[in-house]
């Protein structure tokens, strides 16, 4: 099979799939796209955003794609050269399925294919972030015992850098940093680099957890603001989640990643005197995993003690105990690169260096 036809069969499927494999096949593809055909008759197209509106809703992964997938999809005719550029210079397409005269897709061409060096306009933010750089890595020993986390490289990067430059892609130019484990080395690579960021640091004086360093912060943030850890990647439109943030007037949003685990055994679930009621044969099971970005208001600050260990997530418990506004804006595990451990740190340095080529 030609590359071309294989790539054109990954990014069809049929209205039997579940939006469950969808997301799979999305991963799987990191194209960001699927079209839904019966017999390469296009019928719909389905992305991130169609999934993520469904999952908010909490609607089954287990349902057809039929619920999610956009009827109303833009395509061209075989030869319409002039249509597909129209459609790309919208600004709101990204890809176009090519159809013959009976509607059956014949290929799809992407907006990079069409248009060399193309500048993709992306929303400027003019809004400020808080990367928490402060802790020892510990689960990164024996790197960390010689490089502070934010530090270790990535490819031919720092992940800090990566972490930065994806952020600066949406307009973000005002950093703070919160430091404490190895600062004067991570302050002394940063002045060295050619950049453009403004970067500001906050020093503690002890190790006060995940959230405890925003209480050095009171005063100097007035506006949304994103935080995020310092060894996590995410591929999202940053624009969108400040969006939804400030559509639903939350007070805390947490970037999530909808992740499928499997029990790799045989679940038995019994009724009284040990009798078997059910017996599921490798179970899976849906989760939404917390991936270390958020967005605040600034007034959260204030429910944060000083000089205190605090993580992100008693504030999330404190908010959620009070009834004030905590939402969620999910992305695919194939979204979202996580460094923590050693094992997961190899996955992202593979991952970073296959997108670079």
């Amino acid at each position: 099979m030609k590359p071309m036809d294989k790539e054109l069969n990954d990014l069809i499927i049929n209205k039997d799939y579940t939006i469950k494999e969808a997301i799979k096949r999305l991963d799987d593809t990191a194209k960001k796209i699927l079209f839904v055909a019966t017999n390469r008759k296009a019928e719909g197209s389905i992305t991130d955003g169609d999934i993520r509106r469904w999952i908010l809703k909490n609607g089954s992964l287990d349902a057809s794609v039929v619920n999610i997938m956009n009827v109303d999809f833009q395509y061209a005719f075989q030869g319409d050269t002039e249509k597909i550029q129209e459609l790309f210079r919208s600004g709101t397409i990204f890809a176009v399925p090519i159809l013959n005269n009976d509607h059956e897709i014949v290929d799809i061409t992407f907006i990079e294919r069409v248009f060399n060096n193309i500048r993709k306009d992306r929303p400027q933010l003019n809004t400020k972030v808080v990367i928490m750089a402060g802790g020892k890595g510990t689960r990164l020993y024996p790197f960390t015992q010689i490089l502070p986390k934010p530090l270790i490289p990535i490819g031919d990067k720092s992940i800090l850098e990566h972490i930065l430059k994806r952020f600066n892609n949406y307009g973000c130019t005002d950093f703070i940093l919160t430091l404490n484990y190895k600062k004067g080395m991570i302050k002394s690579y940063l002045e060295e680099l050619n950049h453009h960021y403004n970067l500001s640091y906050v020093e503690e004086e002890d190790f006060y957890g995940t959230a405890g360093s925003l209480s050095l912060l009171k005063g100097q943030l007035t506006d949304t603001f994103f935080v995020t850890n310092c060894d996590i990647l995410i591929d999202a439109r940053y624009d969108e989640i400040i969006q939804q943030h400030k559509l639903n007037n939350n007070k805390i949003t947490l970037v999530t990643s909808l992740t499928t685990y499997t029990i790799p055994y045989g679940v038995v679930v019994t009724k009284d005197e040990g009798i078997v009621e059910t017996l599921q044969e490798k179970p899976e099971y849906n989760f939404q995993i917390n991936t270390g970005v958020y967005v605040l208001e600034p007034e959260v600050l204030q429910d944060i003690p000083v000089n205190t260990f605090f993580h992100i997530t008693d504030l999330i418990e404190l908010y959620l105990a009070k009834g004030k506004k905590v939402g969620v804006y999910p992305i695919r595990a194939g979204q979202w690169l996580d460094m923590g451990e050693l094992h997961l740190m190899e996955d992202m340095i593979e991952k970073i260096e296959q997108a670079s080529n």
